[in-house]
């Protein structure tokens, strides 16, 4: 069912008083409104600063789409807003990279409007990284991976120099936009898994890499494919390099194996952002004791 959701933006003064030069700090508030099937929506926004575009992350629905009887949580340990409105569910992810977005659409005083059209069936995945996300300004930004029947996006800026591999690899549909743009139908769990394997060499363009794997992580909780989210695990694991980011993703995911390994090579610069970070937290309680231990272990070594 295709949905035409439109979004106007009106940067508030609670933006300007928290702007500051680098894109990391720049936090404000937005007003939203929501248009969707001729019904409306308002809804305010808290985004955080990040270097993610993800904006409306996921959009479930059943049956016909009816604004009414709305409900705005806030969900603060993941940064999610979520609204219910009728039937239809929009969880909107709180981070995107403001660096680029606000020089295109946040201009002091001005509300600009900008279109994307969705499409709403059961147990779709949508990341708003799709090749119609206005927010990056291309049409081709992005890819679609259709695994075991569910589909989702991973944005080319995480993919980086990696889509020349979905090329080679996977057969991809002509009709998409261009060949950056690249639909990966019909692959089964384990095909998959052997693509994420090849995206290991690609030592330098870490990041892409990382952002890539986090892209199919948050793909595999969601539905649930046990076997994706190990072979991304064992993938982490190989990497010589460890920070928090790794023990976030051990953590939302209950990575073991990953947590174990990030804990025992991570610098202990990284150990203690991490405690700094999280200390105090229930949900990281398990991930501080064992990084209590490790920072003993460390010091009693050292004072051998």
């Amino acid at each position: 069912m295709p949905v035409k959701i439109v979004w106007d933006f009106k940067k508030s003064a609670h933006f300007e008083e928290n702007y500051s030069e680098s894109p990391m700090h720049r936090i404000g508030y937005f007003d939203w409104t929501l248009f969707i099937d001729d019904e409306t929506l308002r809804v305010r926004c808290v985004p955080h600063a990040s270097d993610s575009f993800g904006l409306v992350h996921e959009v479930e629905a059943f049956g016909t789409v009816i604004l009414k009887g709305v409900d705005v949580r806030d969900d603060e340990e993941y940064d999610w807003n979520v609204i219910t409105a009728g039937n239809i569910t929009i969880a909107t992810y709180a981070n995107f990279g403001l660096d680029s977005f606000d020089r295109k659409f946040l201009h002091p005083g001005g509300i600009y409007r900008i279109e994307t059209t969705i499409h709403i069936t059961r147990g779709y995945c949508v990341d708003f990284c799709s090749p119609n996300n206005p927010f990056i300004g291309e049409r081709s930004n992005a890819v679609r991976i259709v695994v075991e029947g569910h589909g989702f996006y991973v944005s080319k800026s995480h993919l980086g120099t990696m889509i020349p591999y979905f090329k080679a690899r996977f057969r991809y549909d002509a009709q998409t936009v261009d060949d950056e743009g690249i639909a990966l139908e019909g692959v089964d769990a384990e095909t998959f898994c052997e693509f994420l394997k090849m995206l290991y060499p690609l030592k330098a363009h870490e990041n892409c890499f990382f952002g890539c794997i986090r892209d199919v992580l948050i793909f595999a909780d969601r539905m649930c494919c046990d076997i994706v989210l190990q072979r991304s695990q064992e993938i982490l694991m190989r990497r010589k390099f460890f920070d928090v980011e790794t023990l976030e993703l051990a953590d939302m995911y209950n990575l073991e194996q990953l947590r174990s390994v990030a804990l025992q090579e991570m610098p202990r610069r990284e150990l203690e952002r991490y405690r700094k970070k999280y200390g105090g937290r229930p949900e990281c309680e398990r991930t501080l004791k064992l990084l209590g231990k490790e920072l003993e272990a460390r010091d009693a070594k050292r004072g051998q």
